[in-house]
């Protein structure tokens, strides 16, 4: 555009004019209606619009949209968290430290704030061979990780904390149904609950989430796989439930699955919590001890029956085919083809198909089908030190392998009778169904197969 000139946030200075930004949305609140009379908008409502931009791993601004709410609620509706845009002719102005409304956004690197004004300035998407450089910024921490602080420190200090704001990384462990609500002043709106943790406390704890755009980026997330750094989130305590709850606020920037090393710290510290590695391997040492053989038959009518309920656990032996055994993206698990190394899924949390060996994954995670001579069993879950037996290798050595020798490893269990051992949990925190966890795949004669089918 003519007479525009390229800006980087770092570079920006007050009452510049004709300035072109580029950023990525990091943080976007939904719109706002302001009654005025006699604005440049005419007598009536006007709408202003607020969202953090980021172009670098320092910079990153707020900016505040002004206008009718036509004009507001269209952009608004047509860009969302992850989108990169650019913003031509912005007012550049300078943060004053006593200003009130800077307690409403969210704190930021840079110096200035951006107003956009309707007919003034405009806001459009970026297409560049760049972009993939400004998707990546969504996964770095907007503060020094240095400063998080641990669960059981705040559970420690609550009453001192309440009302106050936190750093804190931590693992989804559950997450609940997106409820509806009306606000006192009329408006419809929406929270979710997830249960989270650290690894230093013994029961997870409330995290409550509030803004409409994290709302719906949440439905890729995976509980005890997903990883979120937030920045000034609030503490409440919530007097009906007694409890303590972290509530998502104006000011919380949200990163996830941040690329830091950090993260693969935090996963293990809970996945230790949640689920005791030493009693995965005795299960796993002392297969003599599983006698009862069923069909894959009889473990449909127990469910069909609701038999399975919570805190059920029962171990069976299953002589089956393995029909299908996908390798699951570590981070939205839907399956990754066998000739990549990256998601496809456009809707990934990894972002654009990063590579699946720099999403922090530190475990198996096959997601297999069962079949024998009575019926199927889908969903059934390889992962872990089972896998790593079963395929007799650990992660990091299966990434090394070539697409041949990946596929041969495979096809050593694919469409052949097997021996399954088989650990059904009922349902949880995570899950309203049963969850079927082989413990260890074993490859059997025909005529042990066949005697398998008396059962």
């Amino acid at each position: 555009m003519a007479g525009v000139c390229r800006q980087t946030l770092s570079s920006l200075e007050p009452q510049m004019r004709n300035s072109l930004v580029i950023g990525i949305i990091i943080h976007n609140e939904a719109p706002r209606s302001i009654n005025l009379r006699n604005s440049r908008f005419g007598t009536g409502q006007s709408s202003v619009w607020s969202f953090t931009m980021r172009d670098s791993e320092i910079d990153f601004i707020n900016v505040t949209v002004w206008g009718s709410a036509n004009y507001i609620n269209k952009l608004f509706s047509t860009f969302h968290l992850g989108n990169v845009v650019e913003i031509i002719n912005p007012k550049v102005i300078e943060r004053r430290p006593d200003d009130r409304n800077e307690q409403f956004v969210p704190s930021v690197s840079n110096p200035y704030t951006l107003t956009v004004n309707e007919g003034v300035a405009h806001i459009q998407a970026h297409e560049s061979p760049k972009i993939i450089f400004y998707k990546n910024l969504l996964r770095l921490p907007t503060k020094n990780v240095e400063r998080v602080q641990r669960l059981c420190n705040i559970i420690k200090s609550i009453e001192e904390l309440e009302g106050q704001y936190v750093d804190i990384l931590v693992i989804v462990v559950s997450i609940k149904e997106t409820r509806d609500i009306i606000t006192r002043d009329k408006r419809l709106t929406a929270y979710r609950d997830f249960e989270i943790s650290d690894g230093s406390i013994d029961k997870p704890i409330n995290l409550r989430l509030w803004n409409k755009d994290w709302i719906k980026r949440s439905t890729h997330w995976i509980p005890t796989n997903t990883i979120l750094f937030l920045a000034d989130l609030r503490i409440t305590y919530n007097q009906f439930k007694k409890r303590m709850e972290l509530n998502t606020a104006w000011k919380t920037l949200i990163t996830e699955n941040p690329n830091i090393p950090e993260c693969v710290q935090v996963r293990d510290a809970t996945r230790r919590r949640l689920y005791n590695v030493s009693q995965e391997l005795n299960i796993i040492s002392n297969l003599d001890n599983i006698k009862n053989i069923m069909t894959l038959k009889q473990i449909n009518e127990l469910i069909s029956l609701k038999k399975f309920t919570a805190g059920t656990k029962i171990t069976t032996i299953v002589y089956a085919e393995i029909r299908e055994m996908e390798w699951q993206c570590s981070v939205c698990k839907k399956a990754v083809a066998e000739d990549q190394n990256s998601c496809s899924n456009p809707d990934c949390c990894g972002i654009g198909g990063a590579d699946i060996s720099s999403l922090n994954s530190d475990r198996f995670d096959f997601k297999l089908s069962l079949k024998d001579g009575t019926g199927y069993l889908i969903g059934c879950r390889l992962s872990g030190i089972a896998a790593e037996r079963t395929l007799n290798c650990n992660v990091q050595e299966f990434m090394a392998m070539s697409l041949a020798d990946r596929i041969e490893l495979k096809w050593r269990y694919l469409v052949e009778t097997c021996k399954i051992y088989l650990q059904i949990v009922g349902p949880s925190l995570t899950s309203n169904q049963p969850i079927f966890d082989i413990i260890a795949i074993q490859r059997v004669a025909s005529d042990e197969s066949d005697h398998s089918s008396n059962h």
